[in-house]
């Protein structure tokens, strides 16, 4: 990782021929703001964009839980999952085909990263 001086803002670079998708982060320890390579974006989860989107899936799927209703329970959906996690597909972010509603417990056994137990 190479240091970058703090007038760069973030996204940007004195090296045109660095990628967009080379994002500049404030490095917590030190304050030094570092260049790190192919690093996705994080999804906006606060944006208007998305949560028009998720009321949508959550009343396309009836407000039930997906997973759930494949065993024949009908749990609330309050989640709406990405199959494909939207930091590392950002063009499927948005795609119906990509989104589910899940329950909490579901969600979370989704998400073994994060500590959820897979089936």
């Amino acid at each position: 990782m190479a240091s970058v001086s703090k007038d760069v803002k973030e996204g940007e670079s004195r090296d045109k021929s660095i990628c967009y998708y080379h994002i500049i982060k404030e490095h917590r320890e030190t304050g030094a703001f570092v260049l790190e390579k192919n690093m996705p974006e994080e999804f906006d989860y606060k944006s208007r964009k998305w949560k028009r989107k998720r009321a949508a899936i959550l009343r396309r799927d009836g407000y039930k839980c997906q997973e759930c209703k494949k065993y024949g329970r009908m749990r609330e959906a309050v989640t709406v999952h990405h199959i494909k996690h939207a930091d590392t597909h950002p063009e499927l972010a948005f795609t119906d085909s990509n989104l589910v509603s899940l329950c909490n417990a579901c969600h979370n056994k989704m998400h073994p990263e994060k500590g959820g137990k897979r089936y």
